[in-house]
């Protein structure tokens, strides 16, 4: 039986908790009000996605004279369009995925996140989300509704390989940069393609970074301050005719990837297709960017092992105190390029000595982590201590002596693992569909490449 009387009460309730005075509470209740109203948000926001998506189904917006769902919501709830629309379509999500449903009904996943499991019905399809729910409201459960949006790329992208280079030969279509002169100065519009993007971001990411603890200046600021540094630096020597040193961008690609392009570019097609490279800055990258980023690009060998609760690196330090460029490289994979601080997802790292240099800490991988300045400056205050367990994880610890929970990096790696083996899976599955060659040789694989379709190739300019 609906009883509408316990919305009423509901209602009350709301309005004696908004009525409590707040100056009155203590640290620890304020913290615990806090909890407690985001997981009775969370569930109320669940709850009337649901009604929406039932009110959608049987129309019951028109006994109030409303044309359409959004049209009522406008009026009655002031909402958008837009925001109607997805409200309603995490309801439908809510009735398809029922571990989705079970978690947002509990408070323990909002709205928002929702929203990313209804971009994973539309994008990767039903049955996969279906199949793949159990981990995925874990890991939703553990990280914001952006870092979910990623994991689910990844997955779309492990589903659907040839997606990636498709965007890109999109992207290259797009490209365009303009420099329009207005009243105030001057108007910048444009697309740049992926490995351009990705450079561009790169120094102008360099160039933006506070410089010390007492920087105050804003992001905008500091990122019009490099860009003008940059250019001014520019006009003053002039472009090297050796074009200098090349930007640095790093691309995270397994051997088995590297192998796989090898013998591709050699004419051999036997096996599955390789998971796809991770081009820091921008994400996966598809077999055809990576060999032509490949192909002028220096390669830096980092052997790497993911357990479920850390990524191994090869030891590759040197005993000196400040870490070398391949170190530093090392530690960013490691970490995913992000502070190793549970819940801290700053991307401006300092190389920090776990056992300090001055307390006779040697300057190697085991010894090597990355952490934002913010965390540098506590863990030197002394308000937060890193040391490493049994296995050589990090482990970091309040001046109270609490531990900070590290869940959340386990479930990056199990989800690492899982998207790794589903790309395999997919891999596989295509492979088996598609006439297999096995060990031919370079001669005879130039007369196949006459029968084979033709992939489309990125506009070139001239």
């Amino acid at each position: 039986m609906f009883d509408i009387a316990r919305l009423d009460r509901l209602r009350d309730a709301a309005a004696a908790v908004a009525a409590m005075p707040v100056e009155l509470a203590t640290s620890a209740e304020q913290r615990d009000a806090v909890r407690l109203l985001q997981a009775t948000q969370d569930r109320l926001a669940t709850v009337q996605a649901t009604y929406l998506a039932a009110m959608e189904q049987t129309k019951a917006y028109e006994d109030d004279g409303g044309s359409t769902l959004t049209a009522w919501t406008r009026q009655q709830l002031r909402l958008t369009p837009g925001e109607a629309k997805a409200q309603a379509a995490a309801g439908r999500t809510i009735r398809q995925l029922p571990a989705v449903a079970a978690s947002a009904r509990a408070g323990r996943i909002r709205l928002q996140h929702l929203h990313k499991f209804t971009y994973g019905l539309a994008h990767i399809g039903a049955e996969t989300m279906a199949a793949e729910q159990e981990w995925l409201v874990d890991l939703a459960e553990h990280c914001d509704p952006a870092e979910l949006y990623q994991h689910l790329r990844s997955l779309r992208e492990a589903v659907y390989p040839d997606s990636l280079d498709e965007a890109w030969v999109r992207g290259m279509d797009k490209r365009d940069i303009r420099v329009d002169p207005v009243p105030d100065g001057w108007h910048v519009s444009g697309f740049l393609d992926i490995s351009t993007g990705t450079r561009f971001h790169e120094v102008l990411t360099t160039l933006s970074a506070p410089r010390d603890a007492e920087d105050t200046t804003t992001a905008p600021e500091r990122r019009i301050a490099g860009l003008d540094a940059l250019l001014t630096n520019y006009l003053q020597h002039g472009m090297p005719t050796n074009k200098g040193i090349r930007p640095q961008l790093r691309i995270i690609v397994d051997h088995n990837t590297l192998a796989s392009h090898a013998t591709a570019a050699a004419g051999y097609t036997d096996g599955p297709a390789p998971a796809p490279a991770h081009l820091t800055g921008f994400g996966p990258i598809g077999p055809q960017l990576l060999s032509m980023l490949a192909c002028d690009a220096d390669l830096t060998a980092i052997g790497v092992h993911d357990t479920n609760t850390h990524r191994h690196v090869l030891n590759v330090g040197r005993r000196r105190r400040l870490a070398n460029p391949a170190q530093r490289a090392a530690v960013l994979v490691r970490q995913d390029d992000t502070c190793a601080a549970p819940g801290c997802t700053h991307t401006h790292l300092d190389i920090h000595h776990i056992t300090w240099w001055t307390q006779g800490g040697t300057t190697n991988l085991d010894n090597l982590i990355g952490i934002c300045t913010r965390c540098h400056h506590l863990t030197h205050r002394g308000l937060l201590t890193i040391t490493t367990d049994h296995t050589g994880c990090p482990v970091f610890t309040r001046n109270t002596g609490t531990r900070l929970d590290n869940h959340t990096r386990h479930v990056r790696h199990q989800t690492r693992q899982r998207l790794h083996r589903r790309a395999e899976t997919c891999a596989t599955s295509c492979a088996r569909q598609q006439p297999r060659v096995t060990t031919t040789p370079p001669t005879l694989a130039l007369a196949l490449a006459s029968s084979a379709p033709v992939r489309p190739q990125p506009h070139r300019r001239t």
